[in-house]
């Protein structure tokens, strides 16, 4: 005769099984790799990459998620920063390629919009100072990226008509930015100073018009940053680097191996071209030569910009921002 379980017995052992089959599973599942979880169980020195919501590596989300360039200029970011009813022109990026400044011109005057990536999509294009009477553009990111320098009309009691250029910044606050602070004298004249850039040594570079008496001429300076601080301004070469045309929108290389620049010449290929010019062996600045085609044309070319990591060369022509690698550069190399 078989052995006989009563039903209250028989409940128990039944729950006994299920009670034991379930803390089986829940071990299972947590010795078992999960790949949709995979940072989670590495703890906090995982190298997987971050993931948006639609599971892409926010490094490739760099630089609005566009296709990276090669040696033949592209439009950026056609649709969201380059729009054929808009005048773009000057940006800058965050050394990740994940916040980006552009200069637009609106009917109202010259704004800086800003851009960022946040929880896996870039950001709405907001301006950073959004009253235009005094204009804000040629946007650039200091090394530290704790400032944002850009030109501008404004007074420094900001009240009245608007004056020269000048150059200004504001301080990172939060998640945002402080109001204009003037840059002052050593980088300031009582004419335009348009533009600036720094090298990853903290050298500056930006134009002038202050020595060009009244000749339609910006020249091209450097700020040398030695010891914690800017010392006097240094003119850069002339019939090198500077003539008596116009030269501005400078634009040097993080290792400060090269500078690329604007000027108006009379064999360039339309209104405003881009020259490039390499430091030699000694330190010296080699003969700024055009760059042609691809990168110039009958259109107006200017407004460079060269990534921290020294990869892509951003400017603006025929009004809409375009970037290429900067491996094309190695074919104006002598």
């Amino acid at each position: 005769m078989g052995f006989i379980v009563k039903p209250s017995c028989h409940m128990k052992l039944l729950r006994l099984l299920v009670y034991t089959a379930l803390v089986a599973t829940f071990y299972a599942c947590q010795s078992a790799p999960n790949s949709n979880n995979t940072a989670d169980n590495e703890g906090s020195n995982s190298q997987t990459p971050t993931t948006t919501a639609a599971n892409q590596p926010l490094d490739s989300l760099a630089y609005l998620g566009q296709p990276l360039p090669g040696t033949t200029p592209q439009k950026f970011g056609t649709g969201f920063i380059s729009l054929d009813n808009r005048y773009e022109f000057g940006c800058t990026f965050s050394a990740n390629g994940q916040e980006a400044y552009i200069g637009v011109s609106t009917d109202s005057g010259r704004l800086i919009y800003g851009t960022q990536l946040a929880n896996g999509a870039w950001t709405a294009l907001e301006p950073l100072y959004p009253e235009a009477t005094y204009d804000y553009c040629d946007p650039m990111l200091n090394n530290a990226e704790d400032r944002l320098y850009f030109i501008s009309k404004q007074t420094l009691d900001k009240t009245g008509a608007k004056k020269d250029y000048d150059i200004w910044y504001a301080e990172r606050q939060g998640t945002g930015w402080t109001d204009p602070i003037h840059a002052g004298p050593i980088m300031n004249s009582d004419s335009n100073d348009y533009y600036t850039s720094f090298a990853a040594n903290g050298n500056h570079y930006y134009a002038t018009k202050a020595d060009s008496g009244e000749r339609y001429n910006y020249d091209i300076y450097y700020l040398p940053f030695e010891e914690g601080q800017y010392k006097l301004p240094v003119r850069l070469p002339e019939g090198v680097i500077n003539t008596s045309r116009y030269e501005a929108d400078v634009c040097v290389a993080p290792d400060e191996s090269y500078l690329i620049f604007a000027s108006l010449r009379d064999e360039g290929l339309g209104n405003n071209d881009l020259y490039i010019s390499f430091k030699d062996a000694n330190g010296n600045w080699g003969q700024a030569v055009n760059m042609g085609a691809p990168i110039n044309t009958d259109k107006r070319e200017f407004c460079p910009f060269i990534s921290k990591d020294g990869k892509y060369l951003f400017y603006t022509s025929n009004e809409d921002i375009y970037w290429v690698s900067t491996e094309i550069l190695k074919s104006y190399q002598q």
